[in-house]
């Protein structure tokens, strides 16, 4: 697959990637907010430049708005996110078993830039311990369950896609995973198993995710309303 990123203006940019699978452009937002253009391979990138600029304002209205990182929030499966206060004068972060804490120097805001910057590392931690622990462990039961088989599975932080599988039967797995629920987890999971016998999303691609998960395209309908970073 080829791509690369263009800004349509100070709000928006956009990643365009060709697949010679593709037979249609095709614009879609992630939950996240990335903009993402896929059409076929042979379409020159200024073309799809132009198709995402006609749809700019419709794209403007469905980007969502920044969230704020908010105290007691919960961080994937096992942790809670706390905001301590510290005499100390520097920002720092601590992981243990339960929380994911930021240390806050006195007169910080929880909504000061640099405290939300340390606040989305240290999930990003929680969430890489998690997804270490756990992903591994459910991608066997799946395989041992569905009779697939794969190489390797390694656990890291993906931009835009929750996983991957390459032609050697190796699977890559979005720690992000972690705060989706489980059914969408096992989604993703089988998804990329899946492409342990069959690499294209073609007709025989779905066919065969179907006989293990008959209600798939509601599942992966769910998943677009999720983003893939914090």
């Amino acid at each position: 697959m080829n791509s690369k990123q263009f800004v349509l203006d100070e709000q928006v940019t956009i990643t365009i990637a060709k697949r010679s699978s593709n037979r249609q452009m095709r614009l879609t937002i992630n939950g996240d907010g990335t903009v993402r253009v896929s059409m076929p391979k042979w379409v020159p990138y200024a073309q799809g430049v132009r198709f995402a600029k006609s749809r700019l304002n419709w794209i403007k209205a469905k980007i969502p708005e920044r969230t704020t990182i908010s105290q007691g929030q919960k961080v994937g499966k096992s942790h809670r996110l706390m905001f301590k206060p510290t005499d100390k004068q520097t920002i720092t972060t601590r992981l243990t078993e339960l929380e994911a804490v930021v240390f806050c120097p006195k007169g910080k805001s929880i909504i000061d830039d640099d405290v939300q910057s340390a606040a989305k590392k240290v999930i990003k931690k929680a969430l890489q311990s998690q997804g270490s622990q756990l992903l591994p462990m459910r991608l066997q039961q799946l395989a041992e369950k569905y009779n697939y088989s794969y190489s390797s599975v390694k656990v890291k932080s993906l931009k835009t896609r929750w996983g991957s599988c390459d032609n050697h039967k190796n699977i890559t797995l979005n720690l992000y995973l972690m705060e989706l629920p489980w059914e969408l987890i096992d989604y993703v999971l089988l998804h990329e198993l899946n492409h342990t016998l069959v690499m294209q999303h073609g007709p025989k691609f779905w066919q065969e995710l179907k006989l293990k998960l008959p209600n798939y395209l509601e599942l992966k309908r769910q998943l677009r309303t999720y983003s893939t970073l914090v």
